[in-house]
């Protein structure tokens, strides 16, 4: 995800194994309830994640991050 929505919707048909976009995302969670929802053990290891992806960026002097999110549905 990129912050932006110019240019990030994907084009043309998708399916479950296609990588969406900003865009894509948003109108999917939407139309879906609960799109996003997340136990409290599941926030607090994203965000851990995040923190350290974030601590390594600075420590080498970065500042372009984009976060790929990725959203599997156990059956």
């Amino acid at each position: 995800m990129k912050g932006s929505l110019v240019d990030r919707k994907t084009k043309g048909e998708t399916n479950a194994t296609t990588t969406l976009k900003d865009v894509n995302f948003l109108m999917a969670s939407a139309k879906i309830e609960n799109y996003t929802k997340q136990t409290q053990r599941e926030r607090t290891l994203l965000r851990s994640a995040m923190r350290e992806d974030v601590e390594f960026l600075r420590s080498e002097g970065l500042m372009d991050y984009s976060l790929l999110l990725g959203i599997e549905v156990l059956k």
